[in-house]
């Protein structure tokens, strides 16, 4: 489900702002989330008591119908609707793209999900910064541990805590996302996006490593929620460049790619990740990881001037 979900609502929301406040929408749409995962699990756990399981179901099934609800009355404007495939405009034939270079012409003959694909690749390829921008972003995702499987081994095997610890340290992370989101969103449209995404990471590759290094919840609470900014900065910013610099008929398509990392990329990398950690110990194998995700920013902020100034 939520393969059709995010991919459709990320470009819903680009359909209901203009391109300047799209920055803040994305960056509030995170906030909000991240904020729902804080609250929703203290709220159902306060019902539990009061109406069981199965009103706790019940009680989470009817508040869709407000979502719902919201959804049916949405009207997107009707320039947005000219741009997609398969209908006569003469933007759409010259595929010109919302940040001013011409496209392909292929957007009125795609069919079958395996082409759309392509074609958004192929959108992303072409554009000055996104392949740098989804690089980095992916290799983050990669060969960065996940928190539900750092945030355990690092309870047990570093700092000898219960339960009551690792959930404060998810915690950490929640409210860390949702501080890194409202601060992305008060920038609003600057220009220079790009660094932001590389820097993002860049210090998403330092706390990584300081939490490898951490010995002590005081030291690593902080530093997750350092990690937790940092990496909802860098997303959002990513969804925005995927948003805006693509043509509005293909936001669809370039969103599903930056769920394809999320929904894909992130948990196979645990596999290869909980792998390492098995044969060198959790210590190394979180520095090893925070050392590859720092390298690949780092070098393109270096050796490409479209990382430095987009």
């Amino acid at each position: 489900m939520l393969a059709f979900d995010q991919p459709t609502r990320n470009a819903l929301i680009a359909s209901l702002v203009s391109t300047r406040n799209l920055m803040n929408a994305m960056a509030l749409q995170s906030a909000v989330f991240n904020g729902a995962s804080i609250v929703g699990p203290a709220l159902a756990g306060l019902a539990l008591s009061r109406i069981g399981y199965a009103g706790n179901f019940f009680v989470n099934a009817a508040s869709f119908l407000g979502v719902l609800l919201v959804l049916a009355k949405l009207r997107t404007a009707s320039a947005e609707r000219a741009f997609k495939p398969g209908v006569a405009h003469s933007h759409g034939t010259s595929g010109a793209s919302s940040n001013g270079r011409s496209g392909g012409s292929s957007s009125g003959r795609s069919s079958g999900w395996f082409t759309s694909f392509v074609e958004a690749l192929h959108y992303v390829h072409r554009d000055a910064i996104l392949p740098f921008i989804v690089l980095s972003y992916g290799v983050l995702l990669f060969f960065a541990p996940s928190a539900a499987m750092m945030l355990p081994l690092f309870t047990r095997q570093v700092i000898h805590v219960g339960p009551t610890q690792l959930g404060a340290l998810f915690s950490a992370i929640g409210v860390g996302a949702v501080c890194g989101a409202l601060v992305t969103a008060s920038l609003g449209d600057f220009q220079h996006k790009g660094p932001l995404v590389f820097g993002s990471i860049l210090l998403f590759a330092v706390a990584l490593a300081l939490f490898g290094l951490s010995g002590s919840l005081l030291i690593a609470t902080p530093v997750l929620f350092i990690l937790g900014a940092a990496q909802n900065a860098a997303g959002a910013t990513t969804i925005t460049l995927l948003q805006t610099r693509v043509p509005p008929w293909m936001r669809g398509r370039a969103m599903s790619l930056n769920t394809l990392l999320i929904m894909s990329v992130r948990p196979l990398g645990d596999f290869p990740v909980g792998a390492v950690i098995g044969r060198l110990g959790f210590r190394p194998t979180v520095l090893l990881s925070g050392a590859i995700v720092g390298i690949v920013p780092l070098a393109l902020l270096l050796t490409r001037s479209a990382a430095r100034k987009t």
